[in-house]
């Protein structure tokens, strides 16, 4: 009988515990290759444009910012970033940010925060 039980404890903290890492529960941010990847998709980015945009993320991410700083820093990016891209980007851009935003309120991995 306690060997059932202790068993049942144990699948309880499985389930739990996998349920958990599902809903992100240890979200990593991006990484500047992936950040970079994502943008080029959405934006066909040239290749002097992505190497660009991988110098001003890699810069923010050499830094190790967190919080506050890293948010504030990762805007100041996505201003320079814009400089970088021709009208019809900038829309794409705008766009795309726009709705990772509104699509949830939270952060969500991927988008522009």
């Amino acid at each position: 009988m306690k060997k059932l039980l202790i068993m049942a404890v144990v699948a309880i903290l499985f389930v739990g515990t996998a349920s958990a890492q599902r809903r992100g529960g240890n979200r990593q941010p991006m990484t500047v290759k992936e950040r970079v990847e994502m943008l080029d998709k959405v934006l066909n980015l040239t290749d002097d444009q992505e190497k660009k945009v991988t110098e001003l993320y890699g810069a923010v991410e050499a830094k190790n910012l967190r919080g506050t700083e890293r948010r504030n820093e990762m805007q100041s990016v996505r201003e320079e970033v814009k400089k970088l891209l021709t009208e019809e980007q900038q829309k794409l851009f705008d766009d795309y940010c726009n709705n990772c935003r509104t699509d949830c309120n939270r952060p969500r991995r991927g988008c522009c925060r």
